[in-house]
């Protein structure tokens, strides 16, 4: 298999813009003064900055099909960070990062923190969860939620939290090149369900199985974003486990 993992592989296995303006911070003018820069659309308008956690109670999960699994593509990509003020997003910068569900395609549109968590799983609570945002050509977004539990320190994400802490609300900078598939932990429990949020349909779907982040890490991330909570609330939906 190649670097750039350019073969479609189900999550199960492998487990687990737009706009375009050419601009460049000052601190990085030599890293993006010949790339057209591709911002998303902020997070507030993606999901709910401050969400109610969602109470996810996996003795009601009905076992999904193979089929109903999502297939991942992501490959070695630069990606700009992006000072949210309550978190910081990582935005792609090619379309070649996707994945397929149901048989559609969702592009990769961004990726972002919470803490806390937006989804208390059998309770329990994870520390801080990533969320990666794709929207297809209807503008329906699937979300790939990632959970972080206190541990060794993330190497891959330490230079994002390194400079989320140096930037200004507004501003960006760009981070070396990331693959998002590892960051996608093996052999880990894949529920799925759909939720309504600002008015649009969101599949989720989540990894049960956490990565670890460094206790400095998470706490540099909330002196820097702060910590917001919210009354729990349960799941309505139906929910799918693999």
């Amino acid at each position: 298999m190649s670097k750039n993992y350019n073969v479609f592989m189900p999550l199960c296995i492998c487990l687990l813009a737009s706009l375009n303006q050419k601009r460049a911070s000052a601190t990085d003018k030599n890293l993006v003064q010949a790339m057209e820069i591709k911002e998303s659309t902020p997070v507030h308008e993606i999901t709910d900055p401050h969400p109610s956690p969602i109470l996810i109670d996996t003795t009601r999960a009905i076992k999904m099909s193979f089929e109903q699994l999502p297939k991942i593509r992501y490959i070695d990509s630069d990606f700009l960070l992006i000072n949210e003020e309550h978190t910081f997003s990582l935005v792609p910068q090619t379309n070649e990062n996707y994945i397929i569900l149901d048989n559609r395609r969702y592009d990769l549109k961004q990726c972002h923190f919470h803490v806390p968590v937006k989804h208390e799983i059998d309770g329990n609570f994870n520390h801080m969860e990533l969320h990666i945002v794709h929207v297809n050509s209807n503008g329906d977004h699937t979300i790939l939620g990632v959970f972080f539990q206190l541990g060794e320190e993330n190497h891959m994400l330490q230079e994002a939290f390194e400079k989320s802490n140096q930037i200004s609300q507004n501003q960006f900078l760009l981070t070396l090149k990331i693959n998002l598939r590892d960051l996608i932990p093996y052999k880990t429990k894949i529920l799925r369900y759909e939720d309504f949020q600002n008015n649009r349909e969101i599949q989720w779907i989540l990894c049960g199985k956490p990565i670890s982040l460094s206790s400095e890490q998470l706490n540099s991330f909330i002196e820097h974003f702060g910590c917001h909570s919210r009354i729990s609330r349960p799941n309505a939906g139906p929910i799918l486990y693999y």
